[in-house]
């Protein structure tokens, strides 16, 4: 069952921040217990969109207050751990504008395959391929949300349509911001894993299918230091 965009336009920017670190380690055991973090937070992508769906306030905690003005709302994480900034903007892709894919394939670019159910694709921009690429857009963002959070912590973005979350590390050279993202449909999960981007790179993550008037979702997350 697919949902309408009734409510999409309105996206409830940073249902919850998690604060618990998701520890990555060597071995069976480490790895086990990172897919059982993964399949947590797919669980909880799709509660989360369930809740939003009936329109039940999600547990364990309300909401933020988001900004009216821009949209926006942050969590700033405690001064002993190193801030990271997620800018995610969402787009609706008409069919009639798939030429836009065509000038990621102009510089260069090529999506990647990150999940069959539902359609998704990915890559990763700098931060003047990511300028470039919006510019050839010719729509504008529905909702601009943004987060921010120390390093190892979990933030997640939710709508009615679909739920992601975003958990950020840092390269051992300080250099290079390394993301998982997480994404649930209300059928479907997936994770794309250890996504490496430079300070004021980008993630351009596209899904297809899950808008009964064939619109591509296109979402657009730049991640950087504050």
């Amino acid at each position: 069952m697919r949902y309408k965009r009734t409510k999409v336009a309105a996206v409830i920017a940073l249902a919850f921040v998690l604060t618990g670190a998701v520890g990555l380690g060597r071995g069976s055991v480490a790895f086990s217990q990172v897919g059982q973090a993964v399949s947590s937070t797919l669980d909880r992508l799709k509660e989360l969109i369930m809740a939003i769906r009936t329109e039940e306030p999600p547990a364990p905690a309300p909401l933020p207050t988001a900004d009216s003005d821009n949209g926006t709302d942050e969590q700033t994480p405690a001064s002993s751990v190193r801030a990271i900034m997620c800018a995610a903007r969402f787009f609706f892709v008409p069919q009639n504008q798939q030429a836009v894919w065509q000038s990621l394939k102009d510089q260069g670019i090529e999506l990647v395959r990150a999940s069959t159910a539902p359609e998704t694709y990915y890559a990763t921009l700098s931060q003047d391929e990511a300028e470039r690429f919006e510019g050839a857009l010719t729509v504008g963002p529905i909702t601009s949300p943004r987060v921010m959070v120390g390093e190892g912590n979990e933030a997640m973005i939710a709508t009615d349509v679909f739920a992601l979350a975003w958990l950020p590390t840092i390269s051992s050279d300080g250099r290079r911001i390394e993301s998982s993202f997480s994404f649930h449909d209300g059928e479907n999960g997936f994770e794309i894993p250890n996504v490496s981007t430079e300070d004021d790179g980008a993630v351009l993550v596209r899904v297809k299918g899950i808008i009964p008037t064939g619109e591509d979702i296109l979402i657009l997350l730049n991640v950087g230091y504050p």
